[in-house]
């Protein structure tokens, strides 16, 4: 409860449009996306070149061949490349799971207290007992096992007869 409550302070505190994990992402994604240069096709279709190698990234749908942005709502270094080639913004690109809106809206409501047991209310029924206990199968362990006659009872113990 005490978490969540710190939670909520701290996204309340929050003022940009998106959470600061994904502006870090961005921020990366931006840096590594110099090396980049990209290739209009047809239908939102570009394709990005980095070091030689070719991926397909679509604007509308927000994919890349790379699946980075698939997969985390974050633009990858390929799609940032092509936004900004295209003179967008690359906060629009991010997915709408990291806008500080969504962000305070989860802890606005946070946890509410509960009273202990000695307010709760009495009803009536069979008190609950645990279930009976039953033997695993199979031999029990921690027992010392019978030693035989010639083993010493104890270790590292010789005997010179």
């Amino acid at each position: 409860m005490q978490r969540i409550a710190t939670r909520c302070k701290t996204a309340k505190d929050e003022t940009s449009l998106v959470t600061k994990k994904a502006r870090k992402e961005v921020e990366k994604s931006c840096d590594e996306a110099k090396h980049c240069y990209s290739l209009p096709s047809t239908g939102g279709d570009y394709e990005c070149v980095e070091f030689g190698n070719g991926y397909s990234v679509n604007l509308p749908s927000r994919s890349c061949a790379c699946r980075k942005c698939d997969l985390s709502g974050i633009p990858c270094r390929h799609a940032v490349s092509v936004i900004r080639e295209n003179g967008l913004e690359v906060e629009d690109f991010i997915s709408d799971y990291y806008l500080t809106s969504k962000w305070q809206g989860l802890y606005m409501n946070g946890l509410s207290p509960v009273n202990g047991p000695k307010f709760w209310k009495k009803s009536g029924g069979d008190r609950i007992e645990a279930p009976p206990y039953k033997r695993p199968p199979g031999r029990p362990k921690g027992k010392a096992r019978i030693k035989g006659v010639n083993e010493s009872p104890k270790k590292n113990v010789t005997k010179v007869d």
